[in-house]
């Protein structure tokens, strides 16, 4: 088969999924093509460098021939380009206004070129938001058909603003990375584009199941990894860290990851007297994520909203339990006291309580914990159990499109 792969931004630091799944694809034998709507930052890992140099950015094509693009299209298909217009306009109920949507109609045009350039069939999407839109238009501009993975929760937290529903009834096929995603999907499909939605996890470098040493008894580190943003909670686990030192327990906390609320959490570090107990990393690359998560007790993710994170699979592969929040798809992953603890949203108090559970739960239960979080992973979140899945699902779409 012969894809093209649209984000709205690849290869994004926190999205290595993306990169893994196409990888996995390539390694299948198909040719997968790059498409991103802008260029990428903060590339920290020397194969997301690689990707970068195989993808086609939009808006580094420049505003003259994003132009060119659109008018081309309207002079060469009046008709299907003034029907794409209209649907750009039945967009403009989303907060993102009608300049950015007729920015995506430009998008479209110039991505419908380049597909056909390249004589492209198929177009799959990562999220279902502005590039999503974007494959939309191209369908409607008479370019390939699209499908799109969404992950939450930010689609789920504006499902009309991002049109999901059109969305869906205008794919070839939708994945949710977990029930849980899948049963947001059918909250807003019609009954009968049911039969869309399917299911394919997202899954987990091939690093991360290689052999890695036990839970060390005399490690007290934890480890949390993701966007220094609000949804991830760590305020939260700043307070509840401060409970339990001040409680006599000894720790330490590695954050890994950036974002716009790194200034407060740093603030918030130095306000408490935590920076001997507290450290932020920046972004880093699978290697080091792998070298800092063996060295800790276990991975904590105080989340407010998910989809279901990579980082949770990640740990668990490398047999390591987890603290994480009990929302969304998470409790399709991690089970209370079977391979991790989950612990109340938001509540400083339940969160404390699931680290002091990871500091007081013996290295040996521990392992038997991550024993079975690994098993987990290793049969339902690998790239040889799931690339296959979306595989078949790629090709009964295009077997679907040459049907008269």
């Amino acid at each position: 088969m012969e894809l093209a792969y649209l984000t709205t931004e690849y290869p994004a630091v926190s999205h290595t999924f993306i990169r893994r799944e196409i990888l996995g694809l390539e390694n299948l034998g198909h040719t997968i093509h790059r498409y991103s709507i802008q260029n990428c930052k903060n590339i920290s890992d020397p194969v997301d460098e690689l990707e970068r140099q195989k993808t086609f950015y939009c808006l580094s094509q420049g505003i003259f021939k994003l132009l060119l693009g659109g008018i081309s299209c309207l002079i060469c298909t009046p008709v299907k380009s003034l029907d794409a217009l209209r649907l750009t306009l039945d967009f403009r109920k989303s907060e993102r206004g009608i300049i950015r949507h007729l920015a995506y109609f430009l998008e479209a045009a110039l991505l419908l070129k380049e597909f056909d350039r390249k004589s492209i069939k198929h177009v799959h999407v990562h999220f279902g938001t502005n590039s999503t839109t974007v494959a939309l238009l191209v369908t409607a501009l008479g370019g390939p058909r699209y499908s799109f993975t969404v992950h939450g929760p930010d689609e789920f937290d504006a499902p009309i603003g991002f049109s999901l529903a059109r969305k869906i009834e205008n794919s070839a096929f939708t994945v949710g990375i977990s029930q849980y995603c899948s049963a947001q999907l059918k909250r807003w499909a019609s009954l009968e584009n049911w039969v869309k939605i399917k299911i394919v996890h997202c899954t987990v470098s091939d690093e991360f199941f290689q052999p890695a040493p036990r839970v060390d008894e005399d490690s007290n580190t934890i480890v949390c990894v993701g966007r220094l943003s609000a949804q991830k909670g760590h305020l939260v686990l700043i307070e509840a860290a401060r409970r339990l030192l001040d409680q006599g327990f000894h720790f330490n906390v590695i954050l890994v990851g950036d974002g716009e609320l790194r200034q407060v959490i740093e603030n918030r570090i130095r306000e408490y007297g935590l920076e001997e107990r507290i450290s932020i990393t920046g972004w880093v690359g699978d290697s080091r994520v792998r070298e800092i998560l063996i060295l800790s007790r276990g991975l904590v993710l105080p989340s407010f909203a998910e989809g279901l994170p990579v980082v949770l699979m990640e740990a668990l592969a490398l047999k390591r339990p987890v603290v994480t929040t009990y929302i969304d798809g998470i409790p399709e992953l991690i089970k209370d006291g079977v391979n991790g603890f989950l612990t109340i949203s938001g509540d400083v108090e339940s969160l404390a309580e699931g680290i002091r559970k990871l500091l007081n739960t013996s290295p040996e239960k521990l392992n038997e914990m991550g024993d079975r979080g690994h098993d987990l992973v290793k049969s339902s979140f690998s790239a040889h159990s799931q690339i296959p899945i979306l595989e078949k699902y790629f090709e009964e779409a295009l077997t679907d499109q040459e049907s008269p």
